[in-house]
């Protein structure tokens, strides 16, 4: 179990009056840097984002009938072995998440399987859900419309999520890099540094947000 660590200080409360700031002879030479963690993105307009009802199904030997496969971890395994048997042509880009949910920039034929190599397990892409834009998004930037595009916005977190997902391992909505120098902290425990990003979208720009976080775990919850 993570838990947040947090540095505690001790202080004397001197005076309630704000001190007074004093400029050197030389202020107007000085550069004082700000540092954010608020990052504008931008997107190409057009871009289509597309999301499918899909099921992961393996063969019943027994009954010779296909059957929806249990367990989110399994289906995530059983996905990539039919992406690496090359049933997805090259230039299609998709995203799975949740088990019924494919996401891609292509239009896919529906319905449709695609196997893995053994032919035992199969993808099913059953219908097309819905469909937006990043247009929505830039449009939305640009104040051509006031309909917010939160389906579009939590596609793209979404996206971002899954392409750092061979790197990180994410414990309570925060991401931890799994190949992170750790400090070992003795009796088992270690603490890792991580993140937490979300994507912002404001009426002027679309920034991508990350705070950082210090945690403190057992040793054995990375293993």
């Amino acid at each position: 179990m993570a838990s947040d660590h947090t540095e505690s200080y001790q202080g004397t409360l001197v005076s309630s009056k704000m001190p007074t700031r004093i400029l050197s002879e030389n202020s107007d030479d000085r550069k004082e840097h700000l540092y954010t963690n608020h990052f504008t993105c931008s997107l190409a307009n057009s871009v289509p984002l597309y999301l499918y009802d899909v099921a992961i199904e393996e063969m019943n030997t027994k009954s010779n009938n296909w059957r929806e496969v249990e367990g989110r971890s399994r289906c995530a395994v059983i996905m990539q072995s039919i992406i690496s048997n090359h049933q997805l042509q090259p230039n299609v880009f998709v995203w799975y998440d949740e088990q019924k949910c494919l996401y891609s920039t292509s239009n896919l034929l529906t319905p449709q399987f695609k196997f893995n190599e053994n032919g035992q397990h199969r993808l099913h892409v059953k219908s097309l859900i819905n469909q937006w834009s990043t247009t929505d998004i830039n449009d939305y930037i640009r104040g051509q419309t006031e309909i917010y595009p939160y389906d579009t916005v939590h596609i793209l977190e979404t996206l971002l999520k899954r392409s750092l997902q061979d790197r990180i391992k994410t414990v309570k909505n925060k991401n931890y890099f799994v190949d992170e120098t750790v400090k070992e902290l003795g009796n088992g425990f270690e603490q890792r540094n991580g993140f937490i990003q979300t994507l912002n979208l404001s009426s002027h720009r679309l920034t991508l947000n990350i705070q950082t976080r210090m945690s403190t775990f057992y040793s054995d919850v990375f293993n």
